[in-house]
């Protein structure tokens, strides 16, 4: 039987990040995105599929 010789996955020494940032981290504090961010998180979504349901009746009944 054959010995099998181990398959190592290249890599480069000057890589300059081991895992990719959070996006917190390349937003600074100041920017607009934040404060849309702020928006969309404070909707209320919890309506969103029973509209969904009821346009899609609408639809189907015209």
């Amino acid at each position: 039987m054959a010995v099998r010789q181990p398959i190592f996955k290249p890599y480069n020494q000057q890589q300059i990040l081991a895992i990719p940032p959070a996006l917190e981290e390349l937003i600074p504090q100041a920017h607009p995105v934040r404060v849309v961010n702020g928006v969309i998180n404070k909707l209320n979504i919890k309506c969103l599929p029973r509209m969904r349901d009821m346009a899609r009746r609408k639809i189907t009944h015209c």
